[in-house]
């Protein structure tokens, strides 16, 4: 009788596939949990990675947060409100409205 494969069967049978998801999952929540705390403390007044020849008077996030950006984008686009308004309070949470890019050039 053979034994069961898959890759569900690997999690039950392979310790060190266990701690690699493991280990996926939890850098995929820091990242989303840092996201407010990097807006808060490292958001800077000018556009990222350009010359300091535009200050615009808002706060840009770091452009790390990219992905962030293109979730709040796509919620926008397609009316899920609440996930547009978790990102904007979580960004805001610790003062000062921020700008998180949604385009490689950071100013959109």
């Amino acid at each position: 009788m053979d034994k069961p494969r898959g890759r569900l069967m690997l999690l039950r049978t392979s310790r060190r596939f266990r701690q690699c998801v493991v280990v996926l999952l939890g850098a995929a929540v820091l990242y989303v949990v840092s996201f407010g705390p990097a807006c808060w403390w490292f958001a800077t007044p000018t556009i990222p990675g350009r010359p300091f020849d535009r200050d615009v008077g808002d706060r840009f996030a770091p452009r790390i947060y990219l992905p962030v950006g293109w979730a709040y984008r796509g919620a926008r686009a397609c009316g899920a409100r609440p996930i547009e308004e978790a990102i904007r309070w979580y960004s805001e949470l610790g003062g000062k409205p921020v700008l998180v890019p949604s385009n490689y050039e950071g100013d959109e």
